[in-house]
């Protein structure tokens, strides 16, 4: 190990350990490095690798045209990317191309190309030489981005999109209480009392719904079992929603949807 690599991982221990261990902790990034300095390239290297270890290096390249290929071969969560290279700027390529699916933090020793790296949503702008610390943000800006894109993910994907006869709404799938088939038809009916009807059969928006939350108890209904009060185990199975509305469980749903029941709420 040099002397110069020793340094940075003395200090990076000292003055970092908490973000490292948070770092090594979460899901690995893969990422990707752009620069034609081939010592600038393999310092850049051993910075991630002595104060990111969880990124995965999965390419590095040094022109624009293998940066394309790699990208798309690759699909990287994150690029490090020099700015200007071989006679061409990292802009030729980014102006040019869909960057939604990736982030980028440029390295460069040029100053004056901030406005256009604001122009392709840069993450991060460092100034070369690198030091361990702002590398370690700039990685740490990506994650929390990665992290509230994810959240906002989930928060959408809780929404269940139905077509009616106005249009098409979003349904807020927590706000359903049951579901009721009619032919080729479905009503939904809603905590608020609201009912949705929509021309889809019940069996068909099933498989929409979540099956951690939502159970078939009769041919006729899906349920929200969330929204059970009560429920009997007797021969004649029914159970009773939070709005008052008492539905039957079929025989050959009793016993599993019981279990799934008390697996999942006592």
């Amino acid at each position: 190990m040099t002397e110069k690599r020793l340094n940075w991982l003395v200090i990076g221990l000292t003055l970092f350990d908490n973000r490292l261990v948070s770092l090594i902790q979460t899901h690995a990034m893969k990422v990707i490095i752009v620069e034609d300095n081939q010592r600038n390239m393999l310092t850049l290297e051993e910075l991630i690798n002595s104060f990111c270890p969880d990124l995965e290096l999965v390419g590095k390249v040094a022109n624009l045209e293998e940066a394309q290929q790699m990208i798309a071969a690759q699909k990287p969560d994150l690029a490090f990317f020099d700015i200007e290279l071989g006679g061409q700027t990292a802009f030729d390529l980014l102006n040019h191309m869909d960057t939604k699916s990736f982030h980028i933090i440029f390295t460069t020793g040029n100053e004056n190309y901030g406005a256009n790296a604001f122009k392709v949503n840069a993450v991060d702008y460092l100034l070369k030489p690198i030091s361990p610390k702002e590398l370690i943000q700039a990685v740490q800006k990506v994650k929390d981005l990665k992290k509230l894109q994810l959240s906002n993910k989930e928060s959408f994907s809780k929404k269940l999109k139905v077509t009616t006869l106005n249009g098409v709404e979003l349904i807020e799938m927590s706000d359903i209480e049951y579901l009721v088939a009619d032919g080729k038809y479905t009503e939904i009916y809603m905590m608020d009392g609201q009912k949705v009807i929509i021309s889809k059969p019940l069996r068909e928006l099933q498989e929409k719904l979540d099956d951690n939350v939502f159970f078939r108890v009769h041919r006729s209904n899906v349920v929200n079992v969330k929204m059970v009060v009560s429920y009997s185990k007797g021969d004649n199975c029914y159970i009773k929603m939070k709005s008052g509305k008492v539905i039957d469980v079929s025989r050959s749903n009793r016993n599993e949807f019981i279990a799934f029941l008390e697996e999942r709420l006592l």
